[in-house]
């Protein structure tokens, strides 16, 4: 190979010099580069694992969120019917019980024209009575035939009615 103008010592000793510089090279870089890329790939690939992870929760908790807000409106559907038919208990028993007063004040305005219609009969009959006496009174005085006396029970008993 001299003919082409290369030296085998000198090729030999490049070859080896070569193969430690790749044995150097591959054990001080090579690996700590391939460590290095291998835990960043490692690295992301957790990396997606716990942003897949974060998806899934936070679906989750949009899903809860979505519970929760029809539990609430549910709820709430709940207490307004409940209060509803609270009210309108309370207004039927106000109701009732404006009835019950009115039933009574309409009982004691019956018994108060019952009792003052009693009191006028018994004051027409106590003015009756003594229309009667005072005709009869005026009948004895007067010794008056039995015509007059008839005309004067007739003009009574105009008076009275």
């Amino acid at each position: 190979m001299e003919g082409l103008g290369i030296d085998i010592k000198s090729l030999i000793f490049q070859l080896v010099n070569f193969s430690i510089l790749i044995l150097i090279l591959g054990r001080l870089l090579y690996k700590p580069i391939i460590r290095m890329l291998d835990s960043r790939s490692e690295a992301i690939k957790r990396s997606l694992a716990e942003t897949e992870k974060i998806k899934k929760e936070l679906a989750e908790i949009k899903e809860r969120q979505n519970q929760i807000i029809l539990q609430a409106r549910e709820q709430a559907k709940d207490i307004l019917s409940k209060e509803t038919e609270r009210a309108r208990l309370h207004h039927d028993e106000s109701l009732k019980k404006t009835a019950k007063e009115v039933e009574e004040l309409i009982d004691r305005g019956e018994a108060g024209l019952i009792k003052q219609k009693e009191e006028f009969s018994q004051n027409l009959r106590l003015e009756v009575a003594e229309m009667v006496r005072e005709s009869v009174r005026r009948i004895l005085s007067q010794g008056l035939s039995d015509d007059e006396r008839e005309r004067l029970v007739r003009e009574g008993l105009k008076k009275i009615s």
